[in-house]
């Protein structure tokens, strides 16, 4: 397995956002101390022998580092996300020259302008066969349908399952809003179990869930650490920092090693360790 990463050295909080209620300018990242955090990260992955593929980031686009909203690859195709949010549109570009090098410019799809898409921050594979999609806050329904449809074509044999989430309107003004799959649904494949967020997820999709695997709800604390928007490599799990409770849990229930990382400033900007990973499975 790969993962690709984007250096931060342009990363910055400068707008807020309706769908990602954590970014506040009056409150930006530290840049020094984020290059940091993102070298220990990309260090804790060369050590558990992941091969990891750096990419450089832009100036003026302060998100880019958040690169597992690129897209998605599946079966040696890239399906390149269309961004929600016209700061983040720019990025586009860079992404389809890295991954066209990377997989061959032919393997490169776009969606049309009306599908709103937003990469593994949005999907999620928990086999070789099942992919879950999430929608509602960033990713819209035409962006579920084209992604669904080409995929079909890629391999008929990959079965996507939609996941829907509350609207903007159902949250209180000041309430968390977890905007994308990765930061409110995490799966440890070992035990066929989901983490997850528990006011994030529609009736529908927490029925879809329990199809699948048992589910565990975690409490605010855990959840508003970012918890879900961590990695989860074979029996490693890559963590932004958590409690000696939820570590326990883990790592002794669970069984998995956890490496913890900092991720105090990119949390700022509603982002952690699965938000700068994007995952390919070769």
């Amino acid at each position: 397995m790969r993962v690709v990463m984007c250096r931060p050295d342009f990363f910055d909080v400068k707008r807020r956002s309706q769908t990602n209620r954590r970014m506040n300018p009056e409150s930006p990242p530290h840049r020094v101390l984020a290059i940091r955090q993102w070298d220990q990260l990309l260090m804790n992955y060369r050590e558990h022998g992941l091969r990891v593929i750096v990419m450089d980031g832009q100036p003026d686009l302060h998100d880019m580092t958040f690169v597992a909203n690129a897209g998605l690859p599946v079966r040696g195709h890239f399906i390149l996300s269309n961004f929600l949010e016209k700061e983040r549109k720019g990025e586009t570009g860079h992404y389809r020259e890295f991954f066209g090098k990377l997989y061959g410019y032919d393997k490169v799809i776009s969606l049309s302008e009306k599908a709103i898409f937003e990469g593994q921050g949005d999907a999620l594979f928990i086999n070789d066969v099942t992919l879950l999609l999430g929608y509602g806050v960033r990713t819209n329904e035409q962006g579920v349908r084209e992604v669904v449809d080409l995929i079909s074509k890629i391999d008929p044999k990959i079965k996507v399952i939609p996941l829907c989430f509350h609207p903007l309107d159902y949250y209180k003004p000041d309430e968390e809003l977890f905007y994308h799959l990765d930061t409110c649904l995490l799966y440890l494949k070992k035990f066929n179990v989901f983490l997850a967020c528990t006011r994030t997820f529609t009736k529908e999709a927490i029925e879809e869930l329990a199809k699948i695997g048992r589910i565990f709800w975690l409490r605010n604390t855990e959840a508003h650490k970012y918890l879900c928007n961590s990695v989860v490599i074979g029996d490693a799990i890559f963590t932004p920092y958590i409690d000696e409770y939820t570590w326990n849990s883990l790592s002794h229930n669970f069984g998995y090693h956890v490496v913890m990382n900092d991720m105090s400033e990119f949390l700022k900007s509603g982002g952690a360790v699965k938000c700068l990973t994007l995952e390919i499975y070769d």
